[in-house]
């Protein structure tokens, strides 16, 4: 089963690919000495075709848009696995979950200005994770979705089980001080303590 955190922006200055490794790599690196791993983590990426994964030529200081029959994968350096990243242009659907979500949900409500800006902007970029990836992988994905989020002035989402629904849509400096932190994980929560606790395990080993 793969999960995936929705990127809405709230304002057009999209960053390269270039920015978004740059400052990703910063708040993972902190996240990491905070629960004293001493190893920084090094990103890369690289867009391949959806059709047969082959490789597409692109420069780090592009923009992140790129075409619909792409997708950009991000990576660790000397660590199998990764996760896919795609830009997404509103269809009526998309739009018209917003506007419900806008009128029913008192969560998106709180981000009103981000969701109206963003409806205008008509865009979202995607980040998937799919079965099996490596636990460093898992925390990497929601950290590269949050800061792009933070680059753009915009709010992370997701409804499929990639964390707890209820803490959606959130504030990318909320969602970087909660995720993967076990004492923000309480009975009450929609993501499961021990997949926390044998994630954190699985990233030291890894790391370390």
């Amino acid at each position: 089963m793969s999960t995936t955190f929705e990127v809405y922006p709230g304002n057009e200055d999209i960053p390269s690919f270039s920015e978004l490794i740059c400052n990703t790599e910063k708040e993972v690196n902190n996240y990491l000495k905070s629960i004293s791993i001493n190893k920084n983590i090094k990103l890369s990426v690289e867009t391949q075709s959806i059709k047969d994964h082959i490789k597409k030529p692109f420069q780090l200081t592009d923009k992140m848009i790129w075409e619909d029959s792409l997708y950009a994968w991000f990576y660790i350096c000397d660590i199998p696995g990764g996760t896919d990243a795609y830009f997404c242009r509103h269809n009526s659907l998309d739009v018209e979950f917003l506007r419900e979500e806008l009128a029913t949900n008192p969560k998106f409500k709180t981000y009103q200005t981000i969701f109206d800006n963003n409806i205008k902007l008509g865009y979202k970029w995607t980040f998937r994770r799919s079965a099996g990836q490596p636990a460093i992988i898992t925390l990497c994905y929601g950290f590269l979705a949050a800061t792009l989020a933070k680059l753009t002035k915009g709010v992370v989402y997701s409804d499929d089980g990639a964390w707890d629904y209820k803490k959606f849509p959130a504030d990318p400096d909320d969602f970087m001080q909660w995720y993967f932190r076990l004492e923000y994980v309480t009975e009450h929560s929609d993501i499961d303590l021990d997949f926390v606790k044998e994630s954190l395990s699985a990233i030291r080993e890894t790391l370390t």
